[in-house]
């Protein structure tokens, strides 16, 4: 048993950074980590999407030799993927506010925008010092968007020169989407001919509402919005009989300032909450590569966000992590005790004759 755990059961750990945008501007659907990418042997990185697509085709995005439909494609070739920079953690009380810290973490906090989407007004952080996604490298000038749309940095040292990195970013949880009821990551916006506002989630676009008291039509809710058959949505008559899609903006995760992570460390794409087998879930969304096909498909997926069965702090594990501290506790002030009175526990009596004393 880790004794240290016996110190911190009120503490659980949460992240400080958003993970949130990449490189090229995308959404990380995993944890940032350190791995082989190209040719370089350690880079930050992680899966992304970019909030549309839902097929990823590598021999879009590769060099022309890699068009040969008999081509092997390797593992990194299956997924699409991008540079990123790392979240820092920290331990705080259960209870207490969280405060998010932009991702990178270094960066000037006071320069930020705000509107109504959750990812398109971000700040590019284009005058403020970064991290690279190169570990432990930090940047020596601003991140700046480049060629093909990534964002670089100057580091130092001269071999590179510069590379990627991610631009400070705001993490915003304004509403959820209507059909999918996950998080909106951009903002909530009608095409030109189309009949419902949409925004981009990490599984695609989605049916949204412009304002917490609007359809995803944009017309007025004369009810509630809430679930309706798996679906959030609200009456648009008065006589509460028409059904429509509408965005939940109500949520108790709303305004939330940091991300949520499976127990596997995949990002929560929707709000964690709890199920009712008591335990804690969240959708995430998943590459899957389709071998015969030479493409990778997002899938929707469900898994336990409850960190505290992974962690083995949940109420029954608790209550058996308390036990043994106490006992421990009893067995070290116990021995302690032994060493410390052992030598003065007993002495051997001996038979004496008092001394002999003169009158004066």
């Amino acid at each position: 048993m880790n004794t240290s755990i016996c110190f911190g059961l009120i503490f659980l750990g949460v992240v400080f950074g958003s993970e949130w945008r990449t490189s090229g501007g995308d959404h990380c659907t995993e944890k940032c980590k350190i791995g082989k990418r190209k040719d370089m042997q350690e880079v930050f990185w992680c899966p992304v999407v970019d909030g549309s697509r839902k097929e990823y085709k590598p021999e879009a995005n590769s060099k022309p030799s890699t068009q040969d439909p008999q081509k092997e494609f390797t593992d990194e070739d299956k997924i699409n993927w991008d540079y990123c920079t790392p979240a820092q953690k920290a331990t705080i009380a259960a209870d207490d506010v969280i405060e998010k810290v932009t991702l990178p973490a270094m960066v000037n906090r006071t320069k930020r925008q705000s509107g109504t989407g959750s990812g398109d007004n971000f700040n590019p952080g284009t005058q403020v010092i970064v991290r690279s996604s190169l570990p432990g490298i930090d940047c020596v000038g601003p991140c700046k968007e480049q060629s093909g749309a990534k964002f670089q940095c100057d580091i130092s040292g001269d071999d590179p020169q510069s590379f990627f990195c991610s631009p400070e970013s705001v993490l915003e949880r304004i509403q959820i989407s209507s059909q999918n009821m996950l998080w909106c990551t951009g903002s909530c916006l009608k095409e030109n001919g189309s009949d419902y506002y949409e925004c981009k989630t990490l599984f695609g676009l989605d049916r949204c509402s412009p304002s917490a008291d609007r359809s995803a039509k944009g017309e007025t809710c004369f009810s509630s919005c809430k679930k309706h058959q798996s679906q959030y949505k609200c009456h648009t008559d008065d006589t509460m009989t028409k059904l429509d899609n509408c965005g939940f903006h109500k949520s108790t995760k709303e305004g939330l300032k940091a991300l949520e992570y499976t127990v596997d460390d995949q990002v929560c794409a929707s709000s964690c909450e709890g199920s009712e087998k008591g335990t804690k879930i969240c959708k995430y969304v998943e590459w899957k590569w389709e071998n015969d096909q030479k493409i990778a498909n997002l899938e929707l997926k469900s898994g336990s966000c409850d960190l505290n069965a992974k962690t083995g702090t949940g109420v029954e594990s608790t209550s058996i992590i308390v036990f043994w501290c106490i006992v421990l506790a009893v067995v070290v002030i116990a021995a302690v005790s032994f060493i410390v009175i052992k030598p003065y526990k007993t002495v051997e009596k001996k038979d004496y004759t008092p001394a002999a004393t003169e009158s004066i």
